[in-house]
């Protein structure tokens, strides 16, 4: 971490340490950066009470919504950052949105040190076109994660952070004492994708600092996968999943019988 940066600790809920936060607030004012949406377990934070207790210390509160934006209603923060390919646009464009420039520190050459080469316009309206179609149907996506749930606890599976709030279009499971990387090479050979951490560190294949901030087991975070549900997953592509769980699980439990 960087000089004077301080980690916000979660609880095994996977939700924010609010004593932690308060004392930190309370040492004066700071910059807090908080994902609205956990990318690997799909754990809501309570932005809309944090950010007034943020502001009233009179500190700023920077919001991750790579997950949420465009699906939840944005925070009331102090900056917001999302990117365009969790919706359905290009990779590599991003933005942030700024309530008061007067908080950014100009170091560009351009637009008044606020902007430093050549804007990426055909990405940008890229990103806008993606942000207009709006695809997700949050309410079937949630359905669809309940009937796969299901049927991984069915199966012996567990479900991470299954009593937090949690966006719909993840899911985090486990079959504990099971390999993560031999889940994703059975599944793949199934034709099943699906990941061990989030997709940026999908292969890298270490144990999650996600799980392990939030205190799960070892022998729970061995077994892990993160499950996305997008505008075009379907209840077969669910039933496919459910029946090679089954068929994993049950090879599982006969090697260690």
């Amino acid at each position: 971490m960087g000089g004077g940066s301080t980690v916000i600790p979660v609880g095994a809920d996977g939700l924010v340490d609010e004593a932690t936060l308060v004392r930190i607030l309370d040492a004066g004012p700071v910059l807090v950066a908080i994902q609205h949406v956990n990318n690997e377990t799909g754990i809501i934070q309570p932005l809309d009470r944090l950010a007034p207790q943020i502001r009233e210390a009179g500190s700023l509160l920077l919001a991750d919504c790579a997950q949420s934006a465009g699906r939840l209603p944005l925070p009331d923060a102090d900056f917001i950052a999302a990117c365009a390919h969790k919706l359905g646009g290009p990779p590599g464009v991003g933005v942030l949105l700024v309530r008061d420039l007067a908080t950014l520190e100009p170091c560009g050459g351009q637009e008044k040190g606020y902007r430093r080469g050549t804007q990426d316009v055909p990405n940008a309206l890229a990103f806008a076109a993606a942000l207009a179609v709006r695809p997700y149907d949050l309410e079937r996506i949630a359905a669809l994660r309940v009937r796969l749930e299901t049927g991984v606890k069915q199966a012996g599976g567990l479900i991470i952070g299954e009593r937090s709030p949690r966006m719909p279009t993840i899911g985090a499971i486990s079959l504990a004492g099971g390999s993560s990387a031999s889940l994703l090479v059975q599944f793949d050979l199934a034709g099943i994708a699906v990941s061990a951490g989030s997709a940026c560190s999908s292969g890298a294949m270490k144990g999650s600092a996600v799980l392990a901030a939030m205190g799960v087991p070892r022998d729970v975070a061995s077994g892990y996968l993160r499950i996305s549900f997008g505008p075009e997953t379907s209840e077969t592509d669910v039933d496919r999943f459910i029946g090679e769980w089954r068929n994993i699980a049950a090879r599982q439990a006969a090697r260690a019988a």
